[in-house]
């Protein structure tokens, strides 16, 4: 088979495994029901329809975990260390209430999976940076056991836990991607516990101004299309035009690098009323984000969100 026949044939099932993974989170989404999600886990919006609206005023949302109290760690290692020798230092730290390590390991535990599953299919990969330079292979991932790669999706969490919010917005974005056996018990475990924390660590996300929360949750609340939510976070809330058409305001700011501080002047298929709670919601939360940076910086530091548009 030509090579181009073989690259095209490896991305229709990376992208048919990627597919078939979202239709399977739909589906346990329902199988598991929304009793997890409560309205006071999402970002207060504002009632389009209450008299004299006004921003309103919430208790913080349900945290999924508190963090611990800051404490001083020395620099990660080197971005070229092999993740061998580097492995059991980090998870030490990572144990000891560093978040910085806990993401550190599910991002290099996460590409060496990528890594591990692009070898089994080196015939066709055409990637050499990942399937035919040894010295590449080796200093990347070689000599760690299976059992730690499929540990990535758990220091993830523990980085989240730990108040790390770029962990918090890559965990909340994307679970489809883990490294877990589809339907086995340890995937319907963590499954159920993602329902559980996801919408609390956007929020949470959110709330410390990390612009790359605006993009996860405007995709929650996103309109359906052809009744489908357009991300997984989206199976755990109803759509709601006000907070999506807020959040996506300010992604629009931050897109043209627009720092100043007035809302749209329209708001596209809004009512007058929820034009207004959702002008009320940007002016309420937008001073956290001014100075934000990209918000698509999401794509670059989330392991498992490199395919994502």
């Amino acid at each position: 088979m030509e090579p181009h026949h073989k690259d095209a044939r490896t991305r229709w099932r990376r992208h048919a495994a990627t597919a078939c993974g979202l239709a399977l989170v739909f589906a346990i989404g329902a199988w598991l029901g929304r009793a997890s999600v409560r309205d006071e886990d999402m970002p207060a919006a504002v009632d389009p329809v209450a008299a004299g609206v006004s921003a309103m005023t919430r208790s913080p949302p349900a945290s999924p975990a508190t963090p611990r109290p800051a404490t001083s760690f020395p620099a990660l290692p080197a971005q070229d260390v092999p993740v061998a020798a580097i492995h059991d230092e980090l998870v030490a730290r990572a144990r000891r209430g560093d978040a910085a390590a806990a993401m550190r390991l599910a991002v290099d535990l996460r590409r060496c999976h990528a890594w591990r599953s692009e070898r089994l299919e080196q015939g066709e990969a055409s990637d050499p940076d990942h399937a035919r330079d040894p010295a590449v292979l080796a200093t990347r991932c070689d000599g760690i056991p299976m059992q730690a790669v499929d540990a990535a999706d758990e220091w993830l969490l523990r980085a989240a836990e730990l108040g790390d919010t770029g962990a918090m917005v890559c965990y909340a974005w994307s679970p489809e991607d883990y490294a877990q056996p589809v339907l086995s018990e340890r995937w319907i475990a963590w499954a159920r516990r993602w329902r559980e924390t996801a919408l609390p660590f956007a929020v949470r996300a959110y709330e410390a101004g990390d612009a790359s929360a605006l993009l996860v949750l405007a995709s929650a609340y996103a309109p359906r299309v052809h009744g489908m939510p357009s991300s997984s976070i989206g199976t755990l809330v109803e759509p709601d035009v006000v907070r999506a058409a807020a959040f996506s305001a300010m992604l629009d700011k931050l897109r043209r690098n627009d720092r100043s501080h007035e809302p749209p002047a329209t708001w596209r298929g809004l009512d007058e009323a929820q034009a207004v709670g959702a002008s009320t919601l940007f002016l309420r939360d937008w001073p956290r984000f001014a100075s934000a940076g990209d918000p698509f910086d999401l794509f670059r530091r989330c392991p498992h969100a490199r395919a994502r548009p």
